[in-house]
């Protein structure tokens, strides 16, 4: 997005990057909550 630091970007803009990033690296390595971790019984 910015050609390697050439261009400055909007900080909003970067933290819409990161958080489709982060949002992308969790849905494809994370695991879902465990029933037991969460002291559900039901």
């Amino acid at each position: 997005m910015s050609a390697l630091g050439t261009r400055p970007l909007d900080p909003a803009d970067v933290a819409e990057v990161v958080s489709a990033a982060v949002d992308t690296l969790v849905r494809a390595f994370g695991t879902a909550p465990s029933t037991a971790a969460s002291g559900r019984t039901d």
